[in-house]
């Protein structure tokens, strides 16, 4: 009997291994602070094509729907939407200027260990981490 041909193979994806670092880290270059609808902090390693960024957002006024659905928290972004959730940090610190974000182990944001130069508006930075994780037990600041 003769093998099959590769156009008569079907191939079978036992298993997804997702990579997550260790460590990451970049020194953001750009540092954007929005308080709209909605409170953002975004922190990118280039001004017009990010290749690493990070992106943490809050509602202050939930709905009853968010509430539902554990959306009542922050959201948190790394470098792309499939590293995107809300929750999953376990502790975030800002001190001189860098931000660190240690992931919870079952987290599915891409890094474990996350430290971000943040070389402008620090004090604005820290205002708006405050209010973004305001409730969450997991800021630390140490400016």
């Amino acid at each position: 009997m003769d093998p099959p041909r590769a156009s008569q193979a079907t191939p079978q994806v036992t298993s997804v291994v997702r990579f997550v670092a260790d460590m990451n880290g970049f020194s953001a270059k750009v540092v954007s602070l929005e308080e709209t609808e909605y409170l953002q902090l975004a922190l990118g390693n280039h001004e017009s094509e990010p290749t690493e960024y990070l992106i943490i957002q809050r509602d202050p006024n939930p709905t009853q729907q968010d509430i539902q659905l554990a959306q009542d928290t922050y959201y948190i972004e790394y470098s792309s939407q499939s590293n995107g959730a809300y929750g999953g940090l376990k502790q975030v610190q800002l001190s001189h200027n860098q931000l660190i974000l240690l992931a919870e182990s079952n987290s599915m944001l891409g890094f474990e260990k996350l430290e971000i130069t943040v070389p402008e508006k620090l004090n604005e930075v820290a205002a708006m981490i405050m209010k973004l994780f305001q409730g969450s037990g997991v800021y630390e600041q140490e400016i």
